[in-house]
């Protein structure tokens, strides 16, 4: 994003210093000296797996812990414990535990570490307090399932000094660690420190950038879906796998590693809603395969501006180092840029995306408007999406010129450093302007069949030379300034959507525009709406009616 990664891993001692002290504080804490000795219990039978309960109210932790009339009371008691393939701990719903968990042991194929409720009632909560690290760890270890748990702390944002987590999972080993689930949880009021991304909700991967551990180890198979998180800082939900130096190698030369670097593999992060994020929503890095899918982000970059340490910028929902992944079927509304951060797009292909897709997603009202490609980033796709009014209110003419000065200088509603050798294709998009002005700051790619629609007090502008083939059969309808690339093929006529509120941007069945787009090869089969691909491209997002 920009040079902010740079600037953030050029230092990237006190940042992997973060996630390393809250770490290495969780791992001395589980030595035998300072958890006593490791606690035989009923079930550490080779190949029988036991079910532990946990009652904050009526448990014992001299207890045996393997039924609800014998449960275990505490934390404490619980991270004693090494649990083995087939385990399953569960917290009594409705109760409290103040404290932080730090699970152990490994699970197996087939034979995963279940953490789960039992009983009706709320979730079970573990408050963390003020204190910094995590809520809920695994460090080390793979097969583990989190479901159903509340993780919050009352740490403020005064108080938001160092890292604090909700979910932490890390590898500081050499080897490739499997299976991950965290699912059906809330994760709120979880304030760690804003200039790195070892604070917020979820956290899954290794430490830092420049990591001796990433050329050994990373995560297989990460599922993380159905979370709500409120309220965190700075990240909502991030996996971080450290896959190629290539940017930082002409940067950092004396952090060069030697050999390459492993990309998780299977990430999928689905199904999430979250909202008052302080900084970027959605973040996985060095990756091969993920999904991003299913997600609603309401309001992200909130708090991430000049003046703080390391890493100012973010964005709502992105990609870093990733290939052959994809971000779809989300929602990202009400990102907000602060002073100093020019980014804060809904959406983001940032350094070294190579072959990822972006498609049926819907964007409103993101002041850093829709979409960042950066320079490195190739042989990327973005095609079917909707985006309405991503645009900052700077040049609304109902703001005082006051007003318009002190707002984050972020404005672009799509921002592409790629060159065309890049072969990054934009292609049957809607994107629609009724206030401010919607910037295309282009490097050089390809458009097809997009529909720049600008309505009311709208309108449109591209800064940047735009060569001959690189805007081609696209419908610009209503005021630019200045004027739209010009080509033979482009048109400049009503839509004709069936209406122009909410998504219901759907081309009604007298459009001008069905069946007058480009063909496209390899299209996905399917217009935002569901509509298969069959006869003819239309222009735009839409195929066409039902």
């Amino acid at each position: 994003m920009f040079n902010a990664l740079y600037v953030l891993f050029s230092a990237s001692r006190p940042y992997a210093a973060g996630i390393a002290f809250a770490t290495m504080a969780i791992i001395a804490s589980l030595s035998p000296q300072a958890a006593g000795a490791r606690t035989q219990t009923p079930g550490l039978v080779a190949g029988i797996a036991s079910t532990y309960y946990v009652n904050a109210n009526t448990g014992q932790d001299a207890n045996a812990g393997t039924s609800r009339k014998a449960p275990w009371r505490t934390l404490a008691r619980v991270n004693r414990q090494i649990f083995k393939p087939g385990d399953r701990v569960l917290f009594r719903a409705g109760d409290i535990w103040h404290g932080q968990l730090n699970f152990r042991g490994q699970g197996a194929t087939g034979m995963p570490i279940r953490v789960d409720s039992y009983g009706p009632g709320a979730l079970p909560e573990i408050d963390m307090g003020r204190s910094t690290g995590a809520a809920v760890s695994v460090i080390n270890e793979g097969y583990w399932e989190i479901r159903h748990l509340c993780m919050t702390s009352t740490a403020t944002a005064k108080s938001a000094k160092g890292p604090r987590v909700g979910v932490l999972v890390n590898s500081t080993c050499r080897r490739i660690l499997n299976h991950i689930v965290i699912a059906h949880c809330v994760i709120r009021h979880i304030r760690g420190g804003l200039s790195h991304y070892d604070s917020g909700g979820i956290f899954v991967g290794l430490d830092g950038w420049i990591s001796r551990n990433a050329r050994f180890s990373t995560y297989h198979d990460v599922k993380i879906s159905h979370n709500t998180i409120i309220d965190a800082d700075r990240c909502g939900i991030v996996v971080w796998t450290p896959s190629n130096s290539n940017y930082f190698d002409k940067m950092a030369k004396s952090q060069h590693l030697s050999g390459p670097l492993l990309p998780s593999r299977d990430v999928v992060v689905s199904h999430n809603e979250l909202s008052n994020i302080g900084g970027d929503a959605i973040l996985v890095l060095g990756s091969v395969g993920a999904v991003v899918a299913y997600n609603d982000v309401h309001g992200s970059c909130l708090r991430t501006k000049f003046g703080q340490r390391g890493n100012r910028y973010s964005a709502a929902v992105w990609l870093h180092s990733c290939s052959r992944s994809v971000m779809q079927f989300n929602k990202v509304f009400d990102s907000r840029p602060q002073p100093g951060n020019s980014d804060a797009e809904a959406f983001d292909f940032d350094f070294d995306c190579r072959h990822c897709i972006l498609q049926y997603n819907f964007s409103q009202g993101n002041w850093g408007g829709l979409l960042l490609i950066m320079g490195t980033a190739r042989d990327n796709i973005v095609r079917y999406n909707i985006s309405v009014n991503d645009v900052p209110p700077r040049y609304s003419p109902t703001l005082s010129a006051a007003t318009r000065k002190a707002l984050p200088q972020s404005e672009h509603l799509l921002y592409f450093q790629c060159q065309p050798q890049n072969n990054n294709l934009v292609y049957n998009n809607d994107f629609y302007v009724s206030r401010g002005i919607g910037v295309i700051k282009t490097g050089a790619l390809y458009f097809k069949n997009n529909i720049f629609y600008a309505a009311k007090k709208g309108m449109f502008r591209i800064n940047g030379a735009v060569a001959a083939g690189q805007f081609v059969r696209n419908d610009c309808f209503g005021p630019w300034q200045g004027s739209p690339p010009s080509a033979k093929a482009n048109l400049h006529v009503n839509p004709g959507f069936v209406s122009l509120t909410g998504q219901n941007f759907r081309l009604r069945p007298d459009s001008p525009l069905i069946n007058r787009g480009l063909a496209v090869p390899d299209n996905g089969g399917r217009d935002y709406f569901g509509r298969h691909l069959k006869h003819g491209t239309s222009i735009g997002a839409s195929e066409g009616p039902p």
